[in-house]
């Protein structure tokens, strides 16, 4: 059973963050040249610093998904972790791992303009497994092209959790703080190793 539901808000929500994330990249370059005034232009129109705009996308993203996994209990008694995982990997996988491939090819034909430190970055295949199996996030792996990409990973974590949470828990709120505690706890551990 798919649960349609609408809540236009988000969409302006969504929109205003995604507006908020392209002004933040396109600006960001100004300030890495000396250029302050660009935070003074995002103030200005009313954008968002760029890491709060994906923080946005993120709650949006968490309450919509989380809304229709306990609609879809309600009304059903249990969800479809498989029809959910399906529509997943066909809406986000393709375009990802395409991504992937590309920036691969990149930073093969630029590696020897890279600075040392993507080199090595680059050339760790720690980084690009992180990105195979969506914990790249985990790795701090920002000197390759493909840096971005913590974000969808964060959001492949979320997906293959929540269902099964949702789908197991007889105490949902409870559960989801575990959740939340766990997650904070394994990055506080990660960070310091």
């Amino acid at each position: 059973m798919v649960i349609k539901t609408y809540f236009p808000g988000l969409n302006t929500l969504r929109l205003y963050a995604a507006l908020s994330v392209v002004v933040y990249h396109f600006a960001a370059p100004m300030d890495w040249f000396g250029d302050r005034s660009y935070a003074g232009y995002r103030i200005n129109y009313g954008f968002m610093w760029g890491p709060h705009a994906v923080s946005l996308f993120f709650v949006l993203s968490g309450f919509l998904i989380i809304y229709l996994l306990l609609k879809e209990k309600e009304n059903t008694g249990t969800i479809s972790t498989r029809r959910f995982y399906l529509r997943r990997v066909f809406r986000i996988l393709p375009l990802y791992y395409l991504t992937v491939i590309v920036g691969a090819l990149l930073v093969a034909i630029m590696y020897p303009l890279m600075p040392p430190d993507a080199q090595r970055v680059a050339a760790s295949p720690g980084v690009w497994i992180s990105l195979i199996l969506f914990y790249f996030n985990f790795t701090g792996g920002r000197g390759i092209p493909l840096g971005h990409l913590w974000s969808l990973n964060v959001e492949e974590q979320f997906y293959l959790l929540c269902p099964q949470l949702i789908k197991w828990a007889k105490h949902i709120p409870r559960a989801l703080i575990a959740v939340i505690v766990f997650k904070v706890g394994l990055q506080i551990a990660l960070f310091m190793l």
